[in-house]
């Protein structure tokens, strides 16, 4: 019996410890299999906290390697309580002048980057939405977008 609550208290404590507390959002949302249109805004809710932190924004994008375009530019606008705070437009460097993807991956090709310091306002409800502004009115091969954020 003893092996066994040991062997309990082991397991607890490797699965607690895998748990990166100072992610507070970690989340994709998937886009259609016709392709991402310019039309769809992709919005992440953030956490409500007690009082203001300063906190990293990464944005991470999943495409396809049929993707037709070396790089996707898209808007990150940070709202809160309603009210627009930040609207950035940033351009992704896909794939290099090569011809050669730049994300990990093989088929699938994952690109997380960091785009600047957030403020995560105490007592407010606080929103990140994303949108392409390419030309093309459908992106294909584009799977998911999404945002982590950490302090």
């Amino acid at each position: 019996m003893k092996i066994r609550i040991h062997r309990i208290t082991l397991a607890a404590f490797l699965l607690t410890a895998c748990i990166d507390r100072s992610i507070l959002v970690h989340s994709y949302a998937h886009v259609g299999a016709e392709g991402w249109s310019r039309s769809d805004t992709l919005t992440f809710d953030l956490p409500q906290t007690h009082d203001d932190r300063d906190c990293e924004l990464n944005v991470g994008l999943r495409i396809t390697n049929r993707y037709p375009y070396t790089s996707l530019w898209i808007v990150i606008d940070e709202q809160w309580e309603g009210r627009s705070v930040r609207t950035d437009t940033v351009e992704y460097q896909l794939i290099d002048s090569m011809g050669d993807f730049s994300g990990r991956g093989v088929n699938i090709y994952q690109y997380e980057r960091p785009l600047r310091r957030i403020t995560l306002h105490g007592g407010e409800q606080g929103r990140i939405r994303l949108y392409h502004i390419m030309s093309r009115e459908n992106l294909p091969h584009i799977t998911e977008a999404g945002i982590k954020v950490r302090e």
